[in-house]
């Protein structure tokens, strides 16, 4: 089959991931955090099977962008537990929390790789599949552990044990609701669509990165896959040594104004987060077009 037609599985799980983070996070707002994870990862281990066992390439495409929609709940609903539990605008615990689970998904994107690569020469690329649907029962049996974190459920169950009445709700308006607000927001926020454009781009390269080094290493440079998925790794060393980066910006511009903040009594704009992303966007084109030749 075509180069085009190859890549497309990972396109439409891709694709899936970006789906299913709009619906499964206006569907947390309406039912609450649990109900939505232990929904959809069993279908997320599900589907990630079914590639694995596909013998026909509509099956696998399919399979695909399926288990990324219902894959993406594990991504996205994170932060808002996080943001059920804490602040993060003023404490510095949750701040933390945020910081380890952006860290541990963005080294799970560049670990991945380098360990499907590895297990694609050892035992072919049906194992890839395998040891994710591993990972996926591993957190469907680990999401079970996590109680309920949003307030509006949490007060909801309360009521229904203490047999007190409770509110009619239009769940399909609210799911409207929710999936238009923050639409609604990317449009007229000016700080939301910049910031949006700039995460896709970068995730847009990490993803370009997946195909193209298999390309490239392996028929120009006759790399084996083990040997790609090493290539990898400086993703990862780059991540680490961003970590005292993130640090700095933070002790020296969002610390400060958390502190006037506090005083005030009020919250920090989002926009003193940002400083470490303006330097990343100046940054990555310089990594990008680096080997240009200047001649």
């Amino acid at each position: 089959m075509s180069t085009t037609l190859a890549i497309a599985p990972i396109t439409l799980y891709a694709a899936g991931l970006g789906v299913g983070a709009l619906i499964s996070t206006a569907s947390a707002e309406v039912l609450g955090r649990t109900i939505v994870y232990r929904t959809t990862l069993p279908l997320a281990l599900a589907f990630t099977i079914l590639g694995g066992s596909a013998t026909e390439f509509r099956v696998l495409a399919v399979a695909r962008i399926l288990a990324g929609i219902f894959a993406s709940p594990c991504i996205t609903i994170g932060v808002g537990v996080l943001n059920d539990i804490w602040d993060t605008s003023l404490e510095k615990t949750g701040t933390l929390f945020a910081v380890g689970l952006v860290l541990f998904i963005i080294w799970a994107t560049q670990m991945g790789p380098m360990m499907g690569e590895a297990v694609v020469q050892a035992h072919g690329w049906r194992w890839t599949f395998w040891l994710t649907a591993i990972f996926l029962g591993i957190s469907l049996l680990t999401s079970f552990l996590i109680p309920e974190t949003y307030k509006p459920e949490i007060l909801r169950r309360r009521a229904k044990k203490l047999a007190l009445s409770i509110p009619s709700r239009d769940g399909f308006t609210i799911f409207i609701v929710a999936i238009g607000r923050p639409l609604h927001m990317l449009a007229t926020e000016p700080i939301l669509l910049p910031a949006a454009i700039v995460t896709a781009i970068f995730q847009a390269f990490l993803f370009f990165f997946y195909v193209a080094y298999a390309l490239v290493f392996q028929e120009i440079y006759f790399f084996t896959p083990y040997q790609v998925g090493m290539c990898f790794g400086p993703f990862l060393v780059g991540s680490i040594l961003a970590v005292p980066v993130i640090g700095l910006f933070d002790k020296l511009t969002y610390q400060k104004a958390r502190e006037e903040a506090i005083q005030a009594g009020r919250t920090v704009e989002p926009e003193k987060r940002l400083y470490p992303a303006m330097l990343g966007s100046i940054l990555l084109p310089i990594a990008i077009f680096w080997y240009i030749p200047l001649n």
